[in-house]
């Protein structure tokens, strides 16, 4: 493994470009959403859709943290042995009920059919090359960048995954599902949920409701939970290409420099489109679309199946509001094609029933 030692003076160059321009991420965007009708006909036409999983092209749900989507895992266990499919979900079946925990790259252990939980895109790429029967494709490098950050106080390695964006294309799941939700909506409720509800004894936390601007500004980029998770960047946490925290919570152009953050904008983007989307503002809606695309699970009546719902008060200013989107940038980008290929989702599935 090679590792590309980076000086303070060279910061510069490698991290942060001398001059970024206005709205960088424009095209990128405008890239995706242009095509979200035609990726979710692409979809609609896949192989998998009239298929069960299996172990050789598994189905993996998403989980976004607070985007709504606890009742999934349920309704993803209950399919799977409706459908007598090998599965691993958190707190399903003897699976370790930790809601971070990750499957572990063991050979030996087979593959699973269904993989539902929080998470990381890039982990479970890699996992299904660990798993792989082929053994050419199992010894590909699983990284191809790291790079050391030195100051005056410590030196931190941060491991940047290898950019599966080709690879993703020849190492895919069989099919992936992923809820999304509203960047302030999501911050706001898994601030109230991590922080608060579910704090730690030591910890003294304002409701979300009831924070100034500057206390979203100070505490937001650097509070984690108990898991070691921040409430920022959750869309990159999860399809991003590392999950090294404090570059997930502190993710943006003038942090990681423009050609680093549209790069991965476009990773995301382009995982985000191989999957379908559900939203937990749209169940009716979010109902069509599984029907469609993914007719094995037995999703019941999304409208009916709501847990971890919070009682505190979510309400805050525009001010505050204003405060979160500085620090979800990305995020918000994300959602943006994510809404753009839910509603392209929805007309096609509407559109497969007449």
């Amino acid at each position: 493994m090679r590792y590309l030692s980076i000086s303070k003076s060279q910061l510069g160059s490698y991290l942060v470009d001398r001059e970024i321009p206005h709205n960088p991420w424009r095209p990128v965007l405008d890239r995706w959403t242009t095509n979200a009708y035609e990726l979710a006909s692409e979809l609609s036409k896949s192989p998998w859709r009239a298929s069960l999983p299996s172990p050789e092209r598994p189905f993996v749900f998403f989980h976004i943290r607070k985007g709504g989507g606890s009742s999934i895992g349920t309704i993803l266990f209950r399919s799977s042995k409706m459908h007598g499919l090998d599965h691993w979900i958190p707190c399903m079946n003897g699976t370790r009920c930790v809601p971070f925990s990750l499957p572990l790259y063991n050979e030996k252990q087979l593959r699973k059919a269904v993989y539902a939980g929080h998470l990381n895109w890039s982990h479970m790429a890699q996992l299904m090359r660990e798993t792989t029967r082929n053994v050419r494709d199992r010894n590909q490098p699983t990284t191809n960048r790291t790079f050391e950050i030195n100051d005056d106080h410590e030196t931190e390695r941060t491991d940047v995954y290898l950019s599966l964006r080709d690879d993703d294309r020849q190492h895919s799941f069989g099919s992936c599902l992923a809820n999304i939700r509203s960047t302030v909506s999501r911050v706001v409720s898994c601030w109230n949920f991590r922080f608060v509800q579910a704090k730690r004894g030591s910890w003294n936390l304002p409701v979300a409701s009831s924070m100034t601007v500057e206390e979203w500004e100070t505490l937001l980029s650097d509070a984690v939970d108990s898991y070691g998770n921040g409430c920022n960047n959750e869309m990159y946490r999860i399809f991003g290409s590392t999950q090294h925290e404090p570059f997930v919570n502190k993710l943006s152009v003038e942090t990681y420099g423009a050609t680093h953050y549209l790069d991965e904008l476009d990773t995301v983007l382009g995982r985000m489109a191989k999957c379908v989307m559900i939203r937990v503002d749209r169940c009716a809606d979010s109902n069509t679309i599984l029907k469609h695309f993914l007719p094995w699970i037995d999703a019941g009546d999304l409208c009916q199946t709501r847990e971890n719902k919070s009682t505190l008060p979510t309400t805050i200013t525009n001010e505050a509001k204003e405060a979160i989107l500085a620090q979800n940038t990305f995020d918000d980008l994300v959602f943006r094609f994510g809404a753009e290929l839910f509603e392209a989702q929805l007309k096609v599935a509407r559109d497969g029933r007449r």
